[in-house]
């Protein structure tokens, strides 16, 4: 298969508001070409082009000297430009939503420094309803999903630390790719780390 070619622009900025916050934001455009493309045979080929236009909006700061916290948006219309020869035989259309790309997704987390060795901490992640197929008549999502994680650090030295992370869906399953015959996903309580 040929490899993907991105053309990718950015346009960045952040604004100051406080000493101690801060707010990141960005507009972004990336067209790709040689993205992977099922054919009517069920095979993968490399003849697909994509481009995905957004925005990130963001915060990230100290509340007091031991506590920081991030946190963003991200808008994202992913749409298939060109489905290629053999995958417009299968079926597939341009202009549609590109498969795996949520439209929306929204993180916020925050650590807290305990002691100078212990780090605890913890985050919130969301992700919208994610496209799975381009079949205009059998269409496949994978519905919108949100997961909290605890997060724990110790430092033993400066170059040994010892983490842990628990990972907590509100869904039953979290998704994590949807491919067009199989969806992929984490039973709840599944632990990653």
């Amino acid at each position: 298969m040929d490899l993907y070619s991105y053309v990718t622009w950015r346009v960045t900025s952040k604004k100051k508001l406080s000493a101690a916050f801060s707010q990141p934001a960005a507009l972004f455009q990336a067209d790709t070409e040689n993205v992977r493309i099922t054919q009517a045979d069920g095979s993968i080929a490399s003849v697909g082009k994509r481009r995905n236009r957004g925005l990130d909006i963001g915060i990230t700061g100290y509340v007091n000297r031991k506590w920081q916290v991030f946190g963003g948006y991200t808008f994202m219309n992913a749409i298939l430009v060109e489905a290629g020869g053999s995958g417009a035989a299968a079926g597939l259309l341009n202009g549609r939503s590109f498969p795996n790309t949520p439209e929306h997704s929204f993180s916020l987390t925050s650590y807290y420094s305990v002691t100078r060795k212990l780090n605890l901490g913890g985050g919130i992640y969301a992700a919208g309803k994610v496209f799975g197929n381009n079949s205009p008549t059998t269409p496949k999502w994978v519905p919108a999903y949100a997961r909290v994680d605890i997060y724990g650090a110790y430092s033993i030295n400066s170059h040994l630390e010892l983490q842990a992370t628990s990972r907590t869906s509100a869904a039953r399953h979290t998704p994590c790719r949807l491919t067009p015959r199989t969806l992929l996903s984490w039973p709840r309580g599944d632990r990653a780390g």
